[in-house]
C-alpha cells in the first residue's frame, strides 16, 4: 500500500492542471498552547484560509484572546463549533 504522502502526489498529479478545491481543518481548539499558534502563524503569514473547530465548554481566557487576535489578522479564519464539552 502507498504511504499517505504517495497518495497525495498521485492524487494531486491526476489532476493535470484542474483547479483542486480544499479546506484546512483544525479540531479541538480550546488553549493558548505552541502547536496552535505555530499553525495560526503559518496560514497567517501565507493568507491561507483555516477552519478551526472550538470546543466552547473548554475554551479558556488564554484561548479567547489568541483566537480573537488570530481572527484580526487571518481574514480567512473560520470558526467552528466542535460539540460543547467534547466528552
Amino acid at each position: 500500500m502507498n504511504s499517505f504522502a504517495e497518495q497525495i502526489e498521485q492524487a494531486l498529479t491526476a489532476r493535470q492542471g484542474r483547479p483542486l478545491r480544499l479546506f484546512f481543518r483544525d479540531d479541538d481548539a480550546d488553549e493558548d498552547e505552541p502547536a496552535l499558534r505555530r499553525l495560526l502563524e503559518l496560514f497567517a503569514q501565507r493568507a491561507v484560509p483555516l477552519k478551526l473547530a472550538v470546543i466552547p465548554g473548554r475554551l479558556t481566557a488564554a484561548g479567547t484572546e489568541l483566537l480573537k487576535a488570530a481572527q484580526a489578522r487571518t481574514p480567512g479564519l473560520e470558526l467552528l463549533q466542535h460539540g460543547w464539552q467534547h466528552c
